[in-house]
């Protein structure tokens, strides 16, 4: 198998967060059936860069440089975390398929030319506060994804900046409108251990939005 243009056009994609760099040529592999196999030269998560077979790395055979078969677990996993949380974003923003591109890329959020490429956000992700169990997550709910917009935090504080959904008709973030009831309209509730609490029923919304507030003191620390 000779290097061809579709090889080429693999240069910068990632594979199990291994970023392919270039094609160095093909190589014999196999003692009883020798096989030419297409080598490149890639980028692991730890940084190293080494040379190894396109296609078992492309086909999901190749998971790190043998840094984590040395027992470097920990660096590699954190790594491998961070992909998963760059992956998800490009899936939210460019994937129509994906069951939350409507309120990502379908309203038009964008990932940053810096961070199509996985080692770029990465890297930014391990200077700028990344630790396990923390999601990235945009300060201006109505920007980019891009490093002066975004920050390593927890659900619960994430879910303080999520935006409002369309059957949340109140116009005040953490308050249901509910149409069905006249004399209970609005219904506030708020997010904090990991699920919605509500905060019972109220004709006016000026009296929910006291509740709400009340709630974000109580379990935010919000003053």
């Amino acid at each position: 198998m000779s290097i061809n243009a579709e090889h080429l056009s693999c240069v910068g994609n990632v594979y199990n967060g291994i970023e392919i760099l270039s094609f160095t040529g093909r190589k014999s592999v196999g003692k009883k059936s020798i096989k030419m196999r297409v080598m490149c030269d890639a980028k692991c998560h730890c940084d190293k860069i080494f040379n190894t077979d396109f296609q078992n790395l492309r086909g999901g055979g190749i998971k790190s440089c043998g840094c984590q078969r040395k027992g470097n677990h920990k660096h590699g996993n954190t790594r491998n975390k961070i992909y998963n949380s760059w992956r998800g974003m490009k899936e939210r923003c460019l994937n129509p398929n994906n069951m939350h591109y409507e309120n990502y890329g379908g309203r038009g959020i964008r990932i940053c030319d810096e961070w199509l490429n996985a080692s770029n956000f990465i890297a930014w992700a391990l200077k700028n506060g990344y630790k396990e169990g923390l999601t990235v997550d945009r300060i201006n709910n109505d920007g980019n994804y891009e490093p002066s917009n975004c920050r390593w935090t927890t659900h619960g504080e994430q879910a303080k900046n999520r935006r409002e959904t369309k059957n949340k008709t109140s116009g005040v973030c953490g308050i249901y409108r509910d149409a069905r009831d006249k004399s209970v309209r609005y219904r506030p509730y708020i997010f904090a251990n990991g699920k919605n609490i509500w905060l019972g029923g109220y004709a006016t919304l000026d009296e929910a939005i006291a509740v709400r507030e009340s709630a974000e003191k109580k379990y935010w620390n919000k003053e």
